[in-house]
C-alpha cells in the first residue's frame, strides 16, 4: 500500500503546490519537473504550453491541470482551457483536470488517477485536525458565479463523480444556502440535478 499524507483543511487547504508535492510522492520514479511543453498550438508564444503537473503512468503522459475558480468564472479562460486540452491531447497526453471545490482524498484520488500505482493500493491521509470535505466549503465562489461555459463544466464534473463525492458537495451547497438562500448559490433549473 502506498500512504501519502497530507496537511489539508480549513485554515490550510488544498492547493496545486499540495496537490504536486502528493502526487510527486506517489509517481516519484515518473514525475517531471517541466511545467512548458512545446505542442503545435498558437496558445502561447513559441508553441508552449503551460502544465501545472505532469508525469507518466504505464508510459502514458499525464497532465494534470488544478483549476481554480477561474476556470469556472471567465468564458476566455473556459475556451483556452478547451483548446489547451485538445492540444495536449493530440500530443498523447492524458489530461486530468482537477476541481478547485475537491479535496484530495482517497476517493478522489482513485476517481482522478485510479485506485493502484503499481499493484498498490495508494491511500490518502489527511492530518489536519479539521479537514474540508468536497464542495463549496470555504470559498465565496458559487455555481451561481459560474459562466455559462463553467457551469456546464462543473455539471458535467458532478455527474461524473462517485456519489460519496456528488453528495459532499450538494451538503456544502445546502450549507451555503442556509447562509445567503439557494437562489444565491445555484441557478434554479439545476437544483434537481444537484439534488437540493
Amino acid at each position: 500500500m502506498i500512504e501519502v499524507t497530507i496537511n489539508a483543511g480549513h485554515n490550510n487547504w488544498l492547493n496545486q503546490e499540495k496537490l504536486r508535492d502528493a502526487l510527486r510522492r506517489v509517481y516519484h520514479d515518473s514525475f517531471s519537473s517541466e511545467y512548458k511543453v512545446i505542442v503545435p498550438t498558437l496558445l502561447r508564444p513559441k508553441n508552449t504550453v503551460r502544465i501545472d503537473i505532469t508525469f507518466k503512468r504505464d508510459n502514458q503522459k499525464i497532465a494534470v491541470e488544478y483549476d481554480g475558480y477561474w476556470h469556472y468564472i471567465n468564458t476566455r479562460k473556459c475556451i483556452r482551457d478547451e483548446k489547451k486540452k485538445k492540444a495536449l491531447e493530440e500530443e498523447d497526453y492524458k489530461v486530468i483536470c482537477f476541481p478547485f471545490y475537491m479535496e484530495l482524498t482517497t476517493e478522489s484520488f482513485s476517481h482522478f488517477f485510479g485506485k493502484e500505482v503499481k499493484g498498490e493500493v495508494v491511500t490518502i491521509r489527511n492530518i489536519d485536525p479539521k479537514p474540508l470535505p468536497h464542495g463549496f466549503n470555504e470559498t465565496e465562489w458559487m455555481p451561481i458565479d459560474f459562466c455559462p461555459k463553467g457551469l456546464a463544466r462543473f455539471l458535467a464534473e458532478y455527474e461524473s463523480l462517485p456519489s460519496k463525492i456528488q453528495d459532499d458537495i450538494t451538503v456544502s451547497l445546502k450549507e451555503q444556502a442556509k447562509l445567503v438562500g439557494m437562489e444565491n448559490v445555484v441557478q434554479k433549473e439545476y437544483w434537481e440535478k444537484l439534488k437540493i
